[in-house]
């Protein structure tokens, strides 16, 4: 475990800024695959993999953040922009070796 690295939270965030909300917050880890044969079909080799974050952190997005995203083509129309610091030192969202972010980072609140 290496801290100061920019995406380790651990021991940066208190229990008092842990902001659980009622639907959960899970990393949803992409699986492996690839297309098979000469139609082209997709067969997945790994499953995904879904895991449940319990010592995260969500704020509303700052107008910078927003600004990064429009301009990045990542939203269509915002209403209730999240940002989600997770605070347990062993999950992180990080890129595949093409440099792409594969998994995905779902939650609810309720």
């Amino acid at each position: 475990m290496a801290f100061g690295n920019g995406r380790d939270m651990k021991g940066h965030v208190d229990s008092t800024f842990n902001s659980p909300i009622d639907g959960g917050v899970r990393i949803i880890r992409a699986g492996a695959g690839d297309y098979t044969g000469p139609g082209g079909r997709y067969e997945e080799t790994t499953p995904s993999e879904t895991i449940p974050l319990t010592h995260v952190n969500v704020q509303p997005a700052k107008w910078k953040d927003m600004q990064m995203l429009m301009g990045m083509g990542g939203t269509t129309n915002p209403q209730d922009a999240r940002v989600v610091h997770i605070n347990d030192g062993v999950n992180y969202l990080y890129p595949d070796d093409n440099g792409k972010f594969a998994d995905l980072l779902a939650f609810s609140d309720g």
